[in-house]
């Protein structure tokens, strides 16, 4: 068990029904795209993701305490299904998650990509206005 950081504004989703239920509503943005999961922490997120078969995931996570546990579920999937960044999300270019794999899709169709998190609150707001920045 790993107590929350305050300074990294963690909280942790532990309960596997409630990510399984909070993953369920994303699950027609998740399946078969690209997923990004920003602060992965000990999992749970990522283990219901998983379960959604992704084309690929990617998760951004800041803590290298976690990252023992993140490189156990990474070795669950076939080579390349799942890339774990270890950094800083705000510092991340989230160009290069998907590069040469995702293609841009017409304004109307199903999004390939999406950003999925339990985020710290600290960090809601400026990530928000990055990635808009980043589409832009």
């Amino acid at each position: 068990k790993f107590p929350a950081k305050k300074n990294l504004s963690q909280n942790f989703l532990l309960d596997s029904n409630i990510a399984d239920k909070f993953i369920g509503l994303a699950e027609p943005f998740i399946d078969n795209c690209f997923v990004c999961e920003v602060g992965p922490g000990p999992g749970s997120l990522t283990r219901s993701i998983l379960k959604k078969n992704p084309a690929r995931l990617v998760v951004v996570e800041k803590d290298s305490r976690f990252l023992p546990a993140l490189k156990m579920l990474r070795s669950t999937r076939e080579p390349g299904g799942m890339r774990i960044v270890w950094g800083d999300v705000m510092k991340y270019k989230m160009e290069t998650a998907f590069a040469g794999v995702a293609k841009p899709l017409p304004w109307e169709a199903k999004p390939n990509m999406c950003l999925v998190s339990n985020l710290p609150f600290n960090i809601s707001t400026p990530l928000i206005i990055n990635l808009l920045r980043d589409m832009s």
